[in-house]
């Protein structure tokens, strides 16, 4: 099942972060996100895209590792990660650099396999 998680997410300043919230896998045990990244700028600018799982919504960790994205108008459809065996899964994007701005919208499929 394909969720959107965000739509034109604008993110300002080095390490400034955002989650999503929470997917519920309702029995799925794989995902995958997809990013595009509308708008970079600042020096050496990097969005960090990292999928995230819990069990209590509380309580978070991460589920293998991030993906950085680094140029303006760049799908990133993210290695499907699988044997997910919490029952919310939600992505966490970070952005890095100097002085740096972004706009980017994401979303993610989950699945039963």
């Amino acid at each position: 099942m394909y969720q959107q998680l965000f739509t034109r997410l604008a993110l300002t300043g080095a390490n400034a972060s955002e989650v999503s919230q929470p997917v519920p896998l309702q029995g799925a045990n794989g995902s995958q996100f997809d990013v595009v990244v509308f708008s970079l700028s600042g020096t050496s600018p990097q969005v960090a895209c990292q999928l995230q799982e819990s069990n209590d919504l509380e309580n978070w960790s991460n589920k293998g590792s991030a993906t950085n994205l680094t140029a303006v108008g760049f799908t990133l459809q993210a290695a499907a990660q699988t044997g997910i065996a919490a029952g919310y899964v939600r992505l966490k994007v970070t952005l890095t650099g100097t002085s740096p701005i972004c706009v980017v919208s994401a979303g993610l499929n989950t699945a039963a396999l």
